[in-house]
Protein backbone atom coordinates (compact mmCIF):
# COMPACT_ATOMS: atom_id res chain seq x y z
CA UNK A 1 0.00 0.00 0.00
CA UNK A 2 1.25 3.50 -1.07
CA UNK A 3 -0.17 6.80 0.51
CA UNK A 4 -0.15 9.82 -2.16
CA UNK A 5 -1.37 11.94 -3.86
CA UNK A 6 -1.20 10.78 -7.48
CA UNK A 7 -2.67 14.16 -8.72
CA UNK A 8 -5.02 14.82 -6.09
CA UNK A 9 -5.94 17.85 -3.76
CA UNK A 10 -5.45 14.52 -0.51
CA UNK A 11 -3.38 12.49 0.26
CA UNK A 12 -5.18 8.65 -0.81
CA UNK A 13 -3.98 4.73 0.00
CA UNK A 14 -3.08 3.06 -3.07
CA UNK A 15 -2.90 -0.77 -4.32
CA UNK A 16 0.74 -0.52 -5.92
CA UNK A 17 1.48 -3.60 -7.76
CA UNK A 18 4.48 -5.36 -7.93
CA UNK A 19 4.08 -6.74 -11.53
CA UNK A 20 4.36 -2.94 -12.65
CA UNK A 21 0.99 -2.54 -13.65
CA UNK A 22 -0.93 0.85 -12.76
CA UNK A 23 -1.78 1.34 -8.87
CA UNK A 24 -5.49 1.79 -8.04
CA UNK A 25 -7.11 3.33 -5.56
CA UNK A 26 -7.90 1.52 -2.05
CA UNK A 27 -9.71 4.28 0.03
CA UNK A 28 -10.00 7.87 0.39
CA UNK A 29 -11.17 10.01 2.64
CA UNK A 30 -13.11 13.26 1.59
CA UNK A 31 -11.63 16.36 1.85
CA UNK A 32 -8.65 15.27 4.11
CA UNK A 33 -5.54 13.41 3.72
CA UNK A 34 -4.90 10.04 4.60
CA UNK A 35 -2.05 9.77 7.10
CA UNK A 36 -2.07 6.02 8.45
CA UNK A 37 -3.28 2.39 7.76
CA UNK A 38 -4.88 -0.04 10.30
CA UNK A 39 -3.70 -3.14 9.35
CA UNK A 40 -4.21 -6.59 10.86
CA UNK A 41 -1.20 -8.55 12.84
CA UNK A 42 -1.66 -11.57 12.16
CA UNK A 43 -2.62 -11.35 8.76
CA UNK A 44 -1.13 -8.22 7.21
CA UNK A 45 -4.36 -7.31 5.58
CA UNK A 46 -5.31 -3.42 5.56
CA UNK A 47 -8.53 -3.26 7.41
CA UNK A 48 -9.03 0.40 6.94
CA UNK A 49 -7.29 3.94 6.59
CA UNK A 50 -6.76 6.76 9.37
CA UNK A 51 -8.68 10.19 7.61
CA UNK A 52 -6.96 13.30 9.16
CA UNK A 53 -8.72 16.32 9.32
CA UNK A 54 -10.26 18.46 11.74
CA UNK A 55 -12.28 15.23 12.63
CA UNK A 56 -10.00 12.41 11.62
CA UNK A 57 -11.57 8.95 11.91
CA UNK A 58 -11.34 5.89 10.53
CA UNK A 59 -12.71 4.82 6.90
CA UNK A 60 -13.07 0.58 6.70
CA UNK A 61 -11.96 -1.33 3.94
CA UNK A 62 -13.43 -4.29 6.00
CA UNK A 63 -16.67 -4.91 7.12
CA UNK A 64 -15.94 -7.12 9.93
CA UNK A 65 -13.38 -4.43 11.34
CA UNK A 66 -16.05 -2.05 10.96
CA UNK A 67 -18.85 -4.20 12.87
CA UNK A 68 -16.79 -4.10 15.46
CA UNK A 69 -15.40 -0.72 15.63
CA UNK A 70 -19.66 0.42 15.74
CA UNK A 71 -20.18 -2.03 18.39
CA UNK A 72 -17.31 -0.40 20.35
CA UNK A 73 -18.71 3.33 19.57
CA UNK A 74 -21.96 2.47 20.57
CA UNK A 75 -20.61 0.99 24.06
CA UNK A 76 -18.26 4.39 24.55
CA UNK A 77 -20.64 7.26 23.09
CA UNK A 78 -19.39 10.34 22.78
CA UNK A 79 -15.54 8.79 23.06
CA UNK A 80 -12.90 8.37 20.31
CA UNK A 81 -11.90 4.52 20.35
CA UNK A 82 -9.31 2.76 19.13
CA UNK A 83 -8.63 -0.91 18.40
CA UNK A 84 -5.22 -0.96 19.76
CA UNK A 85 -4.42 -5.03 19.72
CA UNK A 86 -6.76 -8.10 19.46
CA UNK A 87 -6.75 -11.87 19.42
CA UNK A 88 -5.91 -14.47 16.19
CA UNK A 89 -10.10 -14.70 16.37
CA UNK A 90 -11.11 -10.99 16.93
CA UNK A 91 -13.05 -11.97 19.60
CA UNK A 92 -11.05 -10.05 22.06
CA UNK A 93 -9.87 -6.43 21.26
CA UNK A 94 -7.95 -3.86 23.18
CA UNK A 95 -9.71 -0.46 22.99
CA UNK A 96 -8.18 2.80 23.78
CA UNK A 97 -11.06 5.06 24.97
CA UNK A 98 -10.73 8.91 25.12
CA UNK A 99 -11.96 12.33 24.64
CA UNK A 100 -10.79 15.95 24.55
CA UNK A 101 -12.28 16.41 28.13
CA UNK A 102 -11.54 12.71 29.29
CA UNK A 103 -8.34 11.29 29.75
CA UNK A 104 -7.94 7.66 27.97
CA UNK A 105 -8.16 4.17 29.83
CA UNK A 106 -7.65 1.12 27.88
CA UNK A 107 -10.59 -1.71 27.93
CA UNK A 108 -10.09 -5.13 27.38
CA UNK A 109 -13.59 -5.89 25.70
CA UNK A 110 -14.53 -9.41 25.42
CA UNK A 111 -17.53 -9.51 22.20
CA UNK A 112 -18.77 -13.08 23.11
CA UNK A 113 -19.57 -12.28 26.71
CA UNK A 114 -20.33 -8.16 26.00
CA UNK A 115 -18.19 -7.26 28.52
CA UNK A 116 -15.46 -4.91 29.16
CA UNK A 117 -12.59 -4.93 32.00
CA UNK A 118 -10.64 -1.78 32.22
CA UNK A 119 -6.87 -2.57 31.29
CA UNK A 120 -5.08 0.58 32.23
CA UNK A 121 -5.37 4.37 32.98
CA UNK A 122 -3.20 7.26 31.28
CA UNK A 123 -3.77 10.07 34.20
CA UNK A 124 -6.18 7.39 37.07
CA UNK A 125 -5.63 10.67 39.44
CA UNK A 126 -8.23 12.48 37.41
CA UNK A 127 -11.08 10.10 37.39
CA UNK A 128 -13.99 11.72 38.14
CA UNK A 129 -12.67 15.45 37.95
CA UNK A 130 -14.67 17.87 35.52
CA UNK A 131 -12.41 18.70 32.90
CA UNK A 132 -12.60 21.72 30.01
CA UNK A 133 -14.89 22.09 27.57
CA UNK A 134 -13.56 21.55 24.02
CA UNK A 135 -15.42 22.23 20.86
CA UNK A 136 -14.20 22.40 17.17
CA UNK A 137 -14.66 25.86 15.78
CA UNK A 138 -13.45 27.73 12.39
CA UNK A 139 -12.62 31.28 11.93
CA UNK A 140 -11.28 33.36 8.75
CA UNK A 141 -7.97 34.60 8.20
CA UNK A 142 -6.91 38.17 7.24
CA UNK A 143 -7.34 36.93 3.06
CA UNK A 144 -10.01 35.00 4.00
CA UNK A 145 -9.45 31.43 3.94
CA UNK A 146 -11.32 29.19 6.72
CA UNK A 147 -8.57 28.37 9.21
CA UNK A 148 -9.87 24.89 11.28
CA UNK A 149 -9.06 24.85 15.28
CA UNK A 150 -9.70 23.45 18.45
CA UNK A 151 -11.13 26.21 21.82
CA UNK A 152 -10.86 24.59 25.02
CA UNK A 153 -13.64 26.53 27.56
CA UNK A 154 -12.49 26.29 31.48
CA UNK A 155 -14.73 24.07 33.54
CA UNK A 156 -15.53 26.93 35.87
CA UNK A 157 -15.78 29.48 33.09
CA UNK A 158 -17.32 32.94 34.15
CA UNK A 159 -19.44 35.20 32.16
CA UNK A 160 -17.96 37.75 29.64
CA UNK A 161 -14.59 37.74 28.30
CA UNK A 162 -11.57 36.24 30.01
CA UNK A 163 -7.75 34.75 29.96
CA UNK A 164 -7.02 33.18 26.83
CA UNK A 165 -3.58 31.06 26.35
CA UNK A 166 -3.16 30.26 22.37
CA UNK A 167 -0.92 27.07 22.08
CA UNK A 168 0.49 26.92 18.45
CA UNK A 169 1.67 23.06 17.81
CA UNK A 170 4.91 21.93 17.07
CA UNK A 171 6.48 20.85 13.56
CA UNK A 172 4.93 22.89 12.30
CA UNK A 173 4.12 20.22 9.32
CA UNK A 174 2.26 18.28 12.50
CA UNK A 175 -1.06 19.45 13.54
CA UNK A 176 -3.30 19.24 16.95
CA UNK A 177 -5.81 16.29 17.04
CA UNK A 178 -9.14 16.03 19.19
CA UNK A 179 -8.04 13.64 21.72
CA UNK A 180 -6.89 14.11 25.53
CA UNK A 181 -4.10 16.98 25.61
CA UNK A 182 -2.48 17.27 29.30
CA UNK A 183 -1.08 20.57 28.41
CA UNK A 184 -4.70 22.13 27.71
CA UNK A 185 -6.11 20.55 30.06
CA UNK A 186 -3.80 21.62 32.81
CA UNK A 187 -4.52 25.12 31.32
CA UNK A 188 -7.88 24.89 31.33
CA UNK A 189 -8.36 23.72 35.08
CA UNK A 190 -6.15 27.19 36.13
CA UNK A 191 -9.06 28.67 34.51
CA UNK A 192 -8.08 29.96 31.01
CA UNK A 193 -9.40 29.28 27.77
CA UNK A 194 -7.24 27.37 24.99
CA UNK A 195 -6.83 28.38 21.42
CA UNK A 196 -5.16 25.69 19.38
CA UNK A 197 -5.54 26.93 15.13
CA UNK A 198 -3.95 24.51 12.83
CA UNK A 199 -2.87 27.09 10.63
CA UNK A 200 -1.60 26.64 7.21
CA UNK A 201 1.26 24.65 6.99
CA UNK A 202 -0.55 21.94 9.36
CA UNK A 203 -1.13 18.34 7.60
CA UNK A 204 -4.04 16.70 6.88
CA UNK A 205 -5.63 19.11 5.59
CA UNK A 206 -4.63 18.64 2.00
CA UNK A 207 -1.34 19.39 0.58
CA UNK A 208 -1.71 23.11 -0.50
CA UNK A 209 -2.82 23.57 2.89
CA UNK A 210 0.28 22.20 3.99
CA UNK A 211 2.51 23.77 1.60
CA UNK A 212 0.83 27.38 1.88
CA UNK A 213 3.26 27.06 5.26
CA UNK A 214 6.42 26.72 3.51
CA UNK A 215 8.67 29.48 3.64
CA UNK A 216 6.32 31.37 5.92
CA UNK A 217 7.92 31.43 9.23
CA UNK A 218 7.04 34.82 10.99
CA UNK A 219 4.67 35.45 7.71
CA UNK A 220 1.55 33.73 6.89
CA UNK A 221 1.44 31.19 9.91
CA UNK A 222 2.71 33.44 11.86
CA UNK A 223 -0.72 36.01 10.39
CA UNK A 224 -3.51 32.86 11.07
CA UNK A 225 -1.97 32.57 14.87
CA UNK A 226 -2.28 36.62 15.32
CA UNK A 227 -5.90 36.16 13.70
CA UNK A 228 -7.46 33.58 15.61
CA UNK A 229 -6.54 35.62 18.62
CA UNK A 230 -8.38 38.67 17.18
CA UNK A 231 -10.77 36.25 16.02
CA UNK A 232 -11.59 35.20 19.95
CA UNK A 233 -11.31 38.75 21.06
CA UNK A 234 -14.36 39.54 18.12
CA UNK A 235 -16.16 37.00 19.73
CA UNK A 236 -16.30 38.18 23.59
CA UNK A 237 -13.83 35.32 24.46
CA UNK A 238 -11.07 36.50 25.44
CA UNK A 239 -9.71 39.69 27.48
CA UNK A 240 -7.94 41.69 24.83
CA UNK A 241 -5.34 42.30 27.98
CA UNK A 242 -5.08 38.85 28.87
CA UNK A 243 -3.92 36.54 26.47
CA UNK A 244 -0.68 34.38 26.80
CA UNK A 245 1.08 32.35 23.56
CA UNK A 246 2.90 29.19 25.01
CA UNK A 247 4.32 26.68 22.51
CA UNK A 248 6.91 24.12 22.39
CA UNK A 249 9.52 23.37 19.40
CA UNK A 250 8.04 25.60 16.40
CA UNK A 251 5.30 26.74 18.91
CA UNK A 252 8.55 27.88 20.76
CA UNK A 253 8.99 30.07 17.78
CA UNK A 254 5.93 31.51 17.11
CA UNK A 255 5.59 32.10 20.83
CA UNK A 256 8.75 34.31 20.86
CA UNK A 257 7.44 35.38 17.16
CA UNK A 258 4.02 36.79 18.58
CA UNK A 259 6.13 38.74 21.44
CA UNK A 260 8.59 40.04 18.98
CA UNK A 261 6.45 41.18 15.94
CA UNK A 262 2.78 41.54 17.94
CA UNK A 263 3.85 42.90 21.32
CA UNK A 264 0.69 44.59 21.74
CA UNK A 265 -0.99 41.21 21.12
CA UNK A 266 0.12 39.21 23.64
CA UNK A 267 0.47 40.20 27.99
CA UNK A 268 3.30 37.21 28.12
CA UNK A 269 4.60 34.20 25.73
CA UNK A 270 6.89 31.12 26.72
CA UNK A 271 8.60 28.98 24.09
CA UNK A 272 9.43 25.74 25.06
CA UNK A 273 12.37 24.36 23.37
CA UNK A 274 11.86 26.98 20.94
CA UNK A 275 13.28 28.70 17.42
CA UNK A 276 14.53 32.12 18.06
CA UNK A 277 17.42 32.39 14.79
CA UNK A 278 16.36 31.09 11.90
CA UNK A 279 19.70 31.27 10.10
CA UNK A 280 21.77 29.55 12.85
CA UNK A 281 18.80 26.67 12.69
CA UNK A 282 19.77 26.03 9.31
CA UNK A 283 23.39 26.57 9.63
CA UNK A 284 23.16 23.74 12.08
CA UNK A 285 20.96 21.67 10.37
CA UNK A 286 22.39 21.84 6.78
CA UNK A 287 25.87 21.62 7.23
CA UNK A 288 27.90 23.17 4.20
CA UNK A 289 29.97 20.78 1.81
CA UNK A 290 33.47 19.87 2.34
CA UNK A 291 35.56 20.76 -0.44
CA UNK A 292 35.28 18.06 -3.27
CA UNK A 293 31.96 16.94 -1.75
CA UNK A 294 28.46 17.52 -2.30
CA UNK A 295 26.10 17.37 0.08
CA UNK A 296 22.35 15.68 -0.86
CA UNK A 297 20.03 14.43 1.46
CA UNK A 298 16.35 14.71 1.66
CA UNK A 299 16.43 15.74 5.39
CA UNK A 300 18.60 18.63 4.01
CA UNK A 301 16.68 19.73 0.68
CA UNK A 302 13.46 19.55 3.07
CA UNK A 303 14.76 21.97 5.92
CA UNK A 304 16.35 24.65 3.05
CA UNK A 305 12.68 23.95 1.26
CA UNK A 306 10.22 24.69 4.57
CA UNK A 307 12.28 27.71 5.99
CA UNK A 308 14.64 28.74 3.62
CA UNK A 309 18.28 28.58 2.45
CA UNK A 310 21.27 29.72 5.48
CA UNK A 311 22.32 32.57 3.05
CA UNK A 312 18.84 34.14 2.77
CA UNK A 313 18.83 37.47 3.86
CA UNK A 314 15.08 37.56 4.78
CA UNK A 315 15.10 34.47 7.31
CA UNK A 316 17.06 37.81 9.65
CA UNK A 317 13.78 39.37 10.19
CA UNK A 318 11.59 36.99 10.47
CA UNK A 319 14.14 35.72 13.63
CA UNK A 320 13.13 37.05 17.04
CA UNK A 321 16.27 37.53 18.07
CA UNK A 322 16.54 40.07 15.80
CA UNK A 323 13.76 42.09 17.30
CA UNK A 324 14.54 42.32 20.77
CA UNK A 325 14.03 45.76 21.19
CA UNK A 326 10.43 45.35 19.95
CA UNK A 327 9.75 42.84 22.56
CA UNK A 328 7.47 44.56 25.72
CA UNK A 329 5.72 41.71 27.52
CA UNK A 330 7.15 39.34 30.04
CA UNK A 331 8.97 36.33 28.05
CA UNK A 332 9.57 32.80 29.91
CA UNK A 333 12.56 30.70 28.07
CA UNK A 334 12.57 26.49 29.02
CA UNK A 335 14.73 24.11 27.24
CA UNK A 336 15.96 20.78 28.15
CA UNK A 337 19.72 20.36 27.99
CA UNK A 338 19.45 16.96 26.34
CA UNK A 339 17.51 18.10 23.16
CA UNK A 340 19.16 17.05 20.33
CA UNK A 341 16.79 18.78 17.64
CA UNK A 342 16.49 22.01 18.71
CA UNK A 343 19.71 23.61 19.70
CA UNK A 344 20.25 24.70 23.27
CA UNK A 345 21.95 27.71 21.97
CA UNK A 346 18.45 28.81 19.98
CA UNK A 347 17.30 29.33 23.98
CA UNK A 348 20.18 30.47 25.45
CA UNK A 349 21.29 32.86 23.16
CA UNK A 350 17.69 34.20 23.11
CA UNK A 351 17.59 34.98 26.99
CA UNK A 352 20.97 36.62 26.62
CA UNK A 353 20.14 38.95 24.56
CA UNK A 354 16.67 39.62 26.50
CA UNK A 355 18.66 39.71 29.61
CA UNK A 356 21.14 42.52 28.19
CA UNK A 357 18.27 44.80 26.69
CA UNK A 358 16.92 44.81 30.08
CA UNK A 359 13.77 42.99 29.30
CA UNK A 360 11.59 40.72 31.69
CA UNK A 361 13.27 37.35 30.88
CA UNK A 362 12.70 33.76 33.00
CA UNK A 363 14.73 30.91 32.42
CA UNK A 364 13.96 27.33 33.31
CA UNK A 365 16.51 24.86 32.56
CA UNK A 366 14.95 21.31 32.32
CA UNK A 367 17.84 18.92 33.42
CA UNK A 368 18.62 15.88 31.73
CA UNK A 369 15.38 16.22 29.61
CA UNK A 370 14.65 15.70 25.55
CA UNK A 371 12.93 17.32 23.16
CA UNK A 372 9.54 16.03 23.54
CA UNK A 373 9.45 16.53 27.69
CA UNK A 374 9.48 12.63 27.84
CA UNK A 375 9.76 12.53 31.64
CA UNK A 376 7.07 12.67 34.24
CA UNK A 377 9.05 14.58 36.75
CA UNK A 378 10.13 17.29 34.43
CA UNK A 379 6.97 17.91 32.91
CA UNK A 380 5.52 18.49 36.76
CA UNK A 381 8.64 21.26 36.62
CA UNK A 382 7.25 22.71 33.21
CA UNK A 383 3.71 23.00 34.64
CA UNK A 384 4.15 24.88 38.09
CA UNK A 385 6.57 27.22 36.13
CA UNK A 386 4.01 27.90 33.56
CA UNK A 387 1.06 28.28 36.25
CA UNK A 388 3.69 30.84 38.08
CA UNK A 389 4.65 32.64 35.39
CA UNK A 390 0.67 32.85 33.97
CA UNK A 391 -1.39 33.93 37.23
CA UNK A 392 1.69 36.14 37.64
CA UNK A 393 1.05 38.35 34.03
CA UNK A 394 -2.47 36.95 32.59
Amino acid sequence: MLLANNGRAHRAAWALPLDGSPQKLLAEAPDTDVTDAYVDSSTGAILGVYGSGIKPGMHWIDAAAQHRQEVLERAFPNRTVVMTGWTKDHTKVLARVESPSSPPIYYLVDFTTHHADIAAEEYPALAGVTLGEFSEITYKARDGTVIPAYLTLPAQKGSGPGPLVVLPHGGPQDRDYPVFDWVVQFLASRGYAVLQRQFRGSTGFGDAFRVAGYRQWGGLMQDDVTDGVRAMIEKGIADPKRVGIVGMSYGGYAALAGAAFTPDLYACAISVNGVSDLQALLEAKVPQSAPGYRVLSTAMSEWTERIGSPTDTALARKSPINSINSISTPVMIVYGNGDAVVPNAQSERMAKALNAARKRVTVVKLADEDHWLSRTDTRVQLLRAIEGFLHDNL
